[in-house]
């Protein structure tokens, strides 16, 4: 059978979403097979979204299976229901070479007409060959039904935004840790930043990005080489287009394992202050 370009899915997924979806098209996805049962994406490596050390960290990771699991959700509903995740888990295998672009492969594991849980596992894309480096599982919920336009949407190709989020670049290992040994940061929004246009919320593999990034960069605050390892995203509401307020501690700092959390909050204009996603891990020198 054969497979849609990436520029056919490409549309598919902005006409479902109502316009593009802003930090898949800054991230440079690429989408190469969507179907009920598999998909399966890419992203090149660019300076933008590397590290200081010029790799791509677990906050492209985890956007890469986001994104890569709603290609089979989508799918799945043939293209007719919004997605939105709930639970994100994240296992890191090894560090991605300085580099090398990403491929994730998702898989179906089971689904309803409300809800899809996928499997996920992402591969460095470079000159060694593809090496494993991450897997994941995601839980997904339709929020919304939508029919197909008539006519498909036409999304030229943007020039990416100069921001970049807060772990990329020179300045991703610097700055937001307090005299208690907490992380704390505020992450204002941008644009390039945002998931799904038409409900004004920031991308899910943002938020989750944000997390398992505080921590790394917590991790590495403590003079004791801690790293990312295991860890598992609850979203509890969509985040909206405003500042948030990234939390991370590490409670119990072992030998070689290290047991952390961190939130994220904001206040919306008009709504109360509020958790919008948490993050509970392990990490490991």
């Amino acid at each position: 059978m054969p497979t849609a370009s990436h520029e056919v899915l490409r549309t598919r997924v902005y006409d479902l979403y109502g316009g593009v979806l802003c930090f898949s098209e800054w991230c440079g996805l690429r989408y190469d097979q969507s179907r009920p049962e598999d998909a399966r994406m890419h992203l090149p490596w660019a300076d933008r979204i590397a590290g200081p050390d010029g790799a791509i960290g677990p906050g492209m990771m985890t956007t890469l299976a986001d994104a890569a699991s709603g290609q089979v959700a989508a799918a799945i509903f043939d293209w007719r229901a919004q997605i939105a995740t709930i639970s994100l888990g994240l296992n890191l295998i090894r560090p991605a070479p300085a580099g090398a672009g990403l491929v994730a492969e998702a898989a179906r594991i089971w689904s309803d007409d409300r809800t899809v849980l996928t499997e996920v596992r992402i591969h460095a894309d470079g000159p060694g060959g593809a090496a494993l480096v991450a897997a994941a599982r995601l839980r997904m919920i339709v929020v919304a039904q939508c029919a197909p336009p008539e006519t498909p949407g036409r999304y030229p190709v943007e020039t990416p935004a100069p921001g970049r989020p807060f772990w990329c670049g020179a300045g991703a290992d610097t700055g937001g840790v307090a005299e208690d040994g907490r992380l704390v940061l505020r992450i204002p929004p941008a644009p390039q930043f945002l998931g799904n246009r038409m409900r004004g919320a920031l991308h899910g593999g943002y938020v989750a990005g944000c997390l398992f990034e505080g921590l790394a960069r917590l991790g590495r605050a403590t003079g004791a080489g801690f790293r990312p390892l295991d860890g598992v995203v609850d979203f509890l509401r969509s985040a909206a287009e405003a500042d948030m307020v990234l939390t991370a501690e590490l409670p119990r700092a072992g030998a070689r394992i290290g047991f952390a959390t961190a939130r994220l909050d904001q206040t919306p204009p008009g709504r109360p202050p509020a958790l919008t996603a948490r993050l509970s891990a392990t990490l490991m020198r």
